[in-house]
């Protein structure tokens, strides 16, 4: 797990690196007008379905998937942990509705897609991608549904919204590999190039999204900190205690120690401003969040391998 941690911290700060790319670019008034959405365009249509359809058609068999069955019912297990969490400190940190729908989203929503997933790659490879995804599935789901619903002001649902770019992808990609369909080698090297565009790419757009708000205004509310730092470091340090007592397995341990590591959703912004909510506080969150998330990651896992020898 040293060797872990050590993979972790290297690939933190190279996202680190980047995000302070686009932040200084947004700052300096180098972007043009309209960068943030179409760097968002790009990645929510091709380079995260790229990666998600990628590796699903490359990893996913049925033969697979009666072993990977336990990764749903441990999501199932890790959502409804979440959900409850959730439910208690929303209610403590806001009072007013669409404040309070904000820290639900935070706290039950992982950035798997625009984080977890190039993190998890950059750092355990392919399969360990795989494996991510899967347990990925209920969350994605859930987002789709639940999560726009709550950070839609005016509660209402639109099915369509399941039938995302990102889901879509998901599901062509199951289809082929249970089929295992031969991609041709040029669609798969564009695919495999697409696909390693989604961690600097995503990093960028975070930076961007983060100048884009007042830094004074993002970094002044005590209450994000005091959030944050249950979610990043209270949360995980009590998971991983408990990992280390009941002897989880390697590959279950990452996967959750990722998981309960991973800074709220930029949707936590996204939704908001487009539905007129609160998206002030998303921002607040999603900055301060993914900051320490990308600091508090590694020394997570390190505590990890300090408890287990």
């Amino acid at each position: 797990m040293f060797e872990t941690f050590k993979i972790l911290f290297s690939q933190s700060l190279l996202l680190f690196c980047f995000i302070a790319i686009g932040y200084t670019f947004r700052r300096t008034d180098k972007l043009p007008a309209g960068f943030n959405k179409g760097l968002s365009n790009l990645l929510v249509w091709v380079f995260l379905p790229f990666l998600i359809f990628n590796s699903m058609a490359k990893n996913f068999r049925l033969e697979v998937m009666g072993e990977k069955l336990e990764l749903i019912w441990l999501s199932l297990g890790l959502m409804a942990a979440f959900f409850v969490l959730a439910a208690i400190f929303s209610r403590v940190f806001a009072r007013e509705r669409s404040t309070r729908d904000v820290y639900m989203y935070s706290f039950l929503f992982p950035n798997s897609g625009y984080i977890g997933n190039p993190l998890v790659l950059l750092s355990f490879g392919e399969l360990m991608l795989f494996d991510f995804m899967i347990l990925c599935i209920p969350f994605m789901i859930l987002t789709y549904t639940y999560g726009v619903y709550i950070l839609n002001p005016n509660r209402k649902f639109n099915l369509r919204s399941i039938f995302n770019p990102a889901m879509v992808a998901l599901l062509l990609g199951m289809a082929a590999g249970l089929l295992e369909l031969r991609i041709p080698t040029a669609v798969q090297t564009i695919l495999d190039t697409g696909a390693d565009c989604m961690a600097p790419a995503a990093m960028i757009l975070t930076g961007v999204v983060f100048a884009s708000n007042n830094l004074k205004t993002i970094v002044s509310n005590a209450k994000v900190y005091l959030a944050v730092g249950i979610k990043i470091v209270l949360i995980p340090l009590v998971v991983v205690w408990a990992i280390a007592a009941a002897k989880v397995p390697y590959t279950s341990a990452v996967l959750l120690i990722t998981m309960v590591t991973l800074p709220t959703g930029l949707n936590s912004i996204v939704y908001p401003e487009a539905y007129g909510g609160d998206s002030r506080t998303g921002a607040q969150l999603c900055f301060v969040s993914t900051l320490t998330s990308l600091v508090f990651m590694p020394l997570i896992f390190a505590f990890h391998t300090f408890l287990c020898g």
